[in-house]
């Protein structure tokens, strides 16, 4: 997978053209938001392409009940057969990840469109690393998606801990 990605939150000036020009120039990893925009309308076009690109979606859904509707309109939405990773989207408390991952919990559906090849990976964004490492180490996650940039740093300390002890966050 390339190192850079394209994500979407709705409401930009990207156009259809300018996906399409990244994918021709080597990104194949497209975190889409769930808003129909020029991201979807790309991925919805792909046809037999659709297997060079990493397919990651924003999902919203706490509840199985929920999920089960949310997962059926992106793939329509998105004319795709199956998604690459669906991220469950800003998980902030442990009374937010409970309820994700207990029974009637998106997980429950999540895990089954996995068993059933519709969906490759569950991961989840957060802004609370260390809750975000904990969640990690459940084996419900295949991966995370951690706010970090220069105003955030840290991420490798939080998230990897004795890991990576060689890794040292400024």
């Amino acid at each position: 997978m390339c190192r850079l990605g394209l994500a979407t939150r709705g409401g930009s000036r990207l156009r259809p053209r300018d996906v399409e020009r990244a994918i021709a120039r080597g990104l194949n990893y497209l975190n889409w938001c769930g808003n129909a925009d020029a991201m979807s309308q790309t991925i919805a076009s792909l046809g037999p392409e659709r297997s060079k690109i990493v397919v990651a979606v924003q999902f919203q859904s706490r509840s199985a009940a929920d999920a089960t509707h949310e997962f059926d309109d992106i793939l329509s939405e998105l004319r795709t057969a199956y998604l690459d990773i669906v991220t469950l989207y800003y998980v902030e408390s442990e009374a937010e990840w409970h309820k994700i991952i207990s029974p009637g919990g998106a997980t429950e559906h999540l895990v089954a469109q996995e068993q059933a090849g519709r969906l490759h990976h569950i991961g989840l964004t957060s802004h609370q690393r260390r809750l975000a490492a904990g969640w990690a180490e459940t084996g419900f996650l295949d991966l995370l998606m951690i706010r970090y940039n220069a105003a955030h740093r840290g991420a490798e300390r939080d998230i990897f801990g004795d890991i990576l002890p060689s890794v040292k966050s400024p």
